[in-house]
Formats: C-alpha cells, sequence, structure tokens
C-alpha cells in the first residue's frame, strides 16, 4: 500500500484533533482556557490544597475546580511561578514555569502540575497566577524543604505588590 501526502496529512490533522481534545495543554509558561461554559467566575473556584499551604509535598499537583453547581469564566488563564528571595547581591526573581494543565474527566476541574513529572523545588515558594478578564486569583504555596518559612509567602505577596491574605487563606484576590 503506497501511503500519499494525504495521508500523511489526514494522520497529522487527526492527531492535533486529538491532542486539542484532551483538555489540556503541555509545556506551556502560561495556559489560556477556553472552559466551554457560557458564563461563570473566579469567585467560584477552589483550589486544592488550600491558598497559603505550607510544606507541601514536591510532587504536589494543584487542583483548580468550581463548586457544584457553579462554572468557571468561559475563558481564563493559568501561571505557576516560581519566587526566590534575595539572596546576597542578587534581587527577589520570579520565574514563570514550565507546566502541564490537563482537564480531569471532561468537567471543570485540571491539574496544574511542572512539565516532564519535574518536581516542585525543595523549600520553593510558588504562586498560581489565574486571570479571567479583571478578576484576578493569586494563591501561594510552600513546598517542603529544609529551610522553608511561612512567611516567606508574606514576602513573596508584598514583593508582588498584593496586600496581606484574608487571615488563614493565602489567597490574594
Amino acid at each position: 500500500m503506497r501511503i500519499g501526502r494525504r495521508d500523511v496529512l489526514a494522520v497529522g490533522v487527526a492527531a492535533a484533533l486529538l491532542v486539542a481534545g484532551c483538555g489540556g495543554e503541555h509545556g506551556q509558561t502560561t495556559h489560556t482556557i477556553d472552559s466551554g461554559s457560557n458564563g461563570g467566575s473566579l469567585a467560584d473556584l477552589q483550589l486544592f490544597p488550600p491558598p497559603g499551604s505550607a510544606f507541601v509535598p514536591r510532587a504536589t499537583a494543584i487542583r483548580l475546580t468550581w463548586a457544584n453547581g457553579t462554572t468557571p469564566p468561559p475563558t481564563f488563564t493559568v501561571t505557576l511561578q516560581r519566587y526566590k528571595e534575595p539572596q546576597g547581591s542578587n534581587g527577589v526573581s520570579i520565574n514563570a514555569q514550565r507546566t502541564d494543565f490537563n482537564q480531569v474527566n471532561g468537567g471543570y476541574t485540571w491539574d496544574l502540575v511542572r512539565t516532564n513529572g519535574d518536581l516542585l523545588d525543595a523549600s520553593g515558594v510558588y504562586y498560581v497566577e489565574i486571570n479571567a478578564g479583571s478578576e484576578q486569583v493569586l494563591a501561594t504555596y510552600i513546598v517542603s524543604g529544609d529551610r522553608a518559612e511561612a512567611t516567606t509567602a508574606t514576602r513573596a505577596a508584598q514583593a508582588l505588590g498584593a496586600a496581606e491574605p484574608p487571615a488563614g487563606t493565602g489567597a490574594f484576590v
């Protein structure tokens, strides 16, 4: 059987449609998601682990989901940032991480993980930034390690120009 250009093109288009239908994006620093909803808000967003969590395991996936009966905005973006405190002559650094953003069971739930199964850095401070129109959520996390401090998340938020999080939440809305 002879394989022609049309066959190769058809297989390429089918593969692209299969990947697009997976409900996720891979290896990006910012993910733009078309949720398929007709409305919705970031106000109903639930994050797991909860924002402000300290000493999360390095293999943690950050789950974004919406409360029962609510929907996400039609379009939203998600970015995972790594915050590093000033050390010596080096100032604060904030770096977007390459991540995969995978839809779970075809619903309004997604998992955010570093690309290629990379673990979060030990003692790292991370924040997830979610934007939809004029709405924004910043959620901070401190990863397990020997030098992580709970106050580092507050310093990271201050470096980003955010106010103190509401008591016990770690969420900057």
